[in-house]
């Protein structure tokens, strides 16, 4: 699955709003074309947080509410109901002048009269995400939106680092972060899960928080095991924020007082219990 976004738009205000807008764009420019869903001077389209949570499954529910409430608040949608039951709640969403001009888009949603089928047509040329097929348009404007190859979460990781670990943050360090952290996915092998844990841990660490420009990651240092900073990053974390197995726990306690047991009758009173509070535990007497 690929998605497009603005990265003029995910610069200014991040990529989940970004991405979020584009899809908003899409069905708005799609109701314009179609005259659907006009209310007060505007054209409307409506979606629930469930809904967007299945649709963007790399968002969560948090996530999702925070970037419409930051979409809002920076006068680029607004919201409304206009749901044919009053037992409805689900939000609809159009999109401001301002938010046009950020895709190019000449069409005002300010006044009725300008939303004419001479005007539907302008910026055609915009690809923008649809919510009900797979997201694999190619943008024909490789001035102001990239064709998105890569998973949209390297860059919201590569974002995280420089936003966090006070190195120069700006649109070419954020793509160029995540062609790094898809190399280590594709190439090195490692999980998303164990490249987010790496990246959290380095965050935090004293002395990683500034080594963490994303183009070092995966460079070697001479020395024990040849590991690339990454690597040894997510060693350490590893090895501080590994969970107990809770299932392997108890087959090894269960062993244990297996053998307890066989000393027992073996040795009697002689017998050493390897666990010393093999009974506590137990709840035998």
């Amino acid at each position: 699955m690929q998605h497009n976004f603005n990265t003029n738009i995910a610069e200014i205000y991040g990529i989940h709003e970004a991405v979020l807008l584009q899809n908003l764009y899409y069905w708005i420019k799609k109701n314009i074309a179609n005259e659907k869903n006009l209310f007060d001077d505007y054209y409307w389209t409506y979606n629930s947080v469930s809904a967007y949570i299945e649709l963007f499954p790399y968002m969560s529910e948090h996530k999702i509410r925070y970037s419409l409430k930051n979409l809002e608040e920076n006068g680029l949608i607004i919201t409304g109901n206009y749901n044919k039951s009053k037992y409805d709640r689900t939000k609809w969403y159009a999109l401001t002048a301002k938010a046009f001009e950020l895709f190019n888009d000449s069409i005002c949603q300010n006044h009725k009269h300008h939303l004419t089928k001479s005007t539907n047509g302008i910026a055609k040329n915009h690809e923008p995400i649809p919510n009900n097929k797979p997201y694999n348009k190619p943008n024909k404007k490789p001035n102001n939106t990239v064709k998105q190859s890569l998973p949209i979460i390297s860059f919201e990781l590569s974002e995280k680092i420089l936003k966090n670990s006070g190195l120069k943050y700006d649109k070419k360090r954020i793509e160029s972060g995540a062609k790094v952290i898809n190399d280590i996915n594709i190439i090195d092998k490692y999980s998303y899960k164990q490249i987010e844990l790496a990246i959290n841990y380095g965050l935090k660490d004293d002395f990683w928080h500034n080594k963490m420009a994303p183009a070092g990651l995966r460079k070697k240092r001479n020395g024990p095991g040849d590991f690339t900073k990454f690597e040894k990053i997510l060693k350490q974390a590893q090895k501080k924020e590994k969970p107990i197995d809770e299932e392997a726990e108890k087959y090894r306690i269960a062993r244990l007082k297996h053998f307890d047991e066989l000393g027992r009758q073996m040795y009697g009173d002689r017998y050493k219990p390897i666990l010393e509070d093999n009974n506590a535990t137990s709840g035998n007497n």
